[in-house]
């Protein structure tokens, strides 16, 4: 848990400080399990081409990987691989009972089904938390591997001792992997949840009424100050590039004025990402 500190404005929410008390919690955990364990836990990635984004996204996570204990594998395919050739590798992780977690690196070829490709991971070794069981769970508040950029923004949220109970909750975007499993999340704790979308009228209106807004919208400064009222909190899942190379969020800076609580682009929900992952691949093997 963080320092309350109530009645403080415009205090940044730190994902990088959340993250790294949750990869310190992972390596305690490792630390404790592996001699009852018989072994390390060992994560599995599967990445498809050379995307730059991608092996920005690859080196955090096994970065993190390395800090905490987790053994790590990287299984480059090229972009040509086949949706078969694909699901076999799956199928061979899925058989290796030394591997504990698999994650497939977004995005995929076009030529390659997601869909098809995450139901094909073994429930107990996906550590996105991305299959129906996993996401059914969320809405029945029932144990199981949880969406990592979600989980996140709630581990944030219980860190600062945000009490949720009652809030007005808007969520800008309705995504599989961050919108919806957050809005059950946020039910799960007494939360008033609003999901808005591109199709949705008057947002800004709507807006002004929020205690908390959470956007995952992939727009930058899509949020003007004119939509937020004072006092509310803010969480910016996007992160977008400008015409400038400067990367920033969803969220107009000028929030920040206003707000009583903001995370940060970069900085923010991404480093919480990562260590929910990390979360993630402990919990599958403690229960592997």
């Amino acid at each position: 848990m963080g320092k309350v500190r109530k009645g403080e404005v415009n205090m940044l929410w730190s994902g990088k400080e959340v993250a790294q008390a949750m990869l310190l919690e992972a390596r305690q955990a490792i630390s404790e399990n592996s001699a009852k364990q018989g072994r390390a836990p060992k994560l599995a990635i599967v990445v498809i081409g050379t995307d730059p984004a991608s092996q920005v996204y690859i080196r955090n996570k096994l970065r993190s990987c390395d800090k905490v204990g987790i053994l790590n594998e990287t299984i480059a395919l090229e972009p040509t691989v086949s949706e078969a050739e694909l699901l076999n590798v799956i199928k061979q992780l899925n058989a290796d009972k030394t591997v504990d977690g698999i994650l497939v690196q977004l995005p995929l070829p076009k030529h390659i089904n997601v869909q098809i490709v995450q139901a094909a991971i073994s429930t107990d070794k996906d550590v996105d938390g991305f299959k129906a069981e996993h996401m059914g769970a969320c809405w029945l508040n029932a144990p199981g591997l949880r969406p990592c950029t979600p989980a996140g923004i709630m581990r944030l949220l219980d860190y600062y001792n945000y009490d949720l109970t009652g809030k007005n909750v808007l969520i800008i975007g309705r995504s599989n992997i961050v919108a919806k499993p957050l809005a059950a999340m946020l039910l799960a704790k007494n939360a008033t949840v609003t999901i808005a979308h591109s199709k949705t009228k008057n947002l800004f209106e709507l807006s002004q009424n929020m205690d908390l807004i959470v956007t995952s919208v992939g727009k930058a400064n899509f949020l003007p100050q004119t939509a937020i009222k004072a006092g509310v909190s803010l969480v910016d899942v996007g992160i977008n590039r400008t015409a400038e190379g400067k990367l920033v969020g969803d969220i107009d800076h000028a929030c920040y004025e206003l707000a009583e609580n903001y995370t940060p682009v970069p900085g923010g929900v991404g480093p919480l990402t990562v260590a929910q992952l990390i979360v993630n691949a402990v919990q599958a093997w403690l229960e592997h």
